[in-house]
């Protein structure tokens, strides 16, 4: 009797022993992995956390694989690429600030601190055969506007002239350049909710006689060889370090 009940253990203990190794699937009879789904996974009542509550996400492959990346606390994530293209040339005269229809959205997280990556290149010029031939200056805004605040951000703002003088131009009757620049914002949320805010463009222009420069490519002015299209965009990264 000793002796079967020691054979019965033993069999019990093989038997569990297979169980605890074997590979389970749903949805296939064949797994390949300890635990293989075929079809869609869907996980109720998960527990709504914070992004900074905890340091590893999990990802997966075109596959299916999953796996667990950690997240380190002070690091830099990128979020999102956003731009926009300027659709038409946007007059601007002497003396009036213009907003060139350029607006960038951004979504601070609860939490957070993001970094906001903004850069711009505009074409703007001139028709000389309506503007005296003298230095007149063109330049550009970067605003930050948050709820009821507006900012001029003059780390990104610039401001050029235009030469008298076009050694070797062929065309005297259009004079353009290219204004670009880059700034990069930093802005804390530690609130628990999120707040937006929006990043404009206007151009101003001066010069000792009333004329109005061209902010972007006019695509209808063959004219201009198709100078390009002026652009507005940001790369956005966010740090979850508090």
């Amino acid at each position: 009797m000793k002796k079967q009940l020691n054979l019965l253990v033993s069999f019990s203990l093989l038997f569990f022993s297979a169980i605890s190794y074997a590979q389970i699937g749903v949805g296939t009879e064949q797994p390949t992995y300890e635990f293989e789904a075929n079809g869609s996974v869907r996980f109720r009542d998960l527990e709504k956390v914070t992004p900074y509550t905890h340091y590893r996400q999990v990802r997966s492959d075109d596959e299916g694989h999953l796996t667990a990346i950690q997240i380190f606390e002070g690091y830099l994530t990128f979020k999102d690429l956003i731009r926009q293209l300027m659709p038409a040339a946007v007059p601007v005269p002497i003396g009036y600030s213009t907003d060139l229809g350029l607006k960038l959205r951004v979504e601070l997280e609860p939490k957070s601190e993001t970094y906001i990556v903004l850069t711009y290149n505009i074409p703007i010029y001139m028709h000389t055969n309506v503007a005296a031939v003298k230095p007149h200056f063109a330049g550009m805004q970067l605003i930050r506007k948050e709820g009821g605040n507006t900012q001029i951000l003059y780390g990104g703002s610039r401001k050029f002239s235009f030469p008298n003088t076009y050694p070797g131009a062929l065309d005297d009757t259009k004079r353009g350049v290219f204004i670009d620049g880059k700034y990069v914002d930093v802005i804390k949320n530690t609130g628990t909710t999120k707040r937006i805010v929006e990043y404009t463009l206007t151009g101003f222009t001066e010069g000792p006689d009333f004329t109005a420069m061209f902010f972007g490519d006019n695509m209808a002015d063959q004219t201009m060889k198709s100078m390009g299209v002026g652009v507005f965009s940001a790369m956005i990264f966010d740090q979850f370090s508090f």
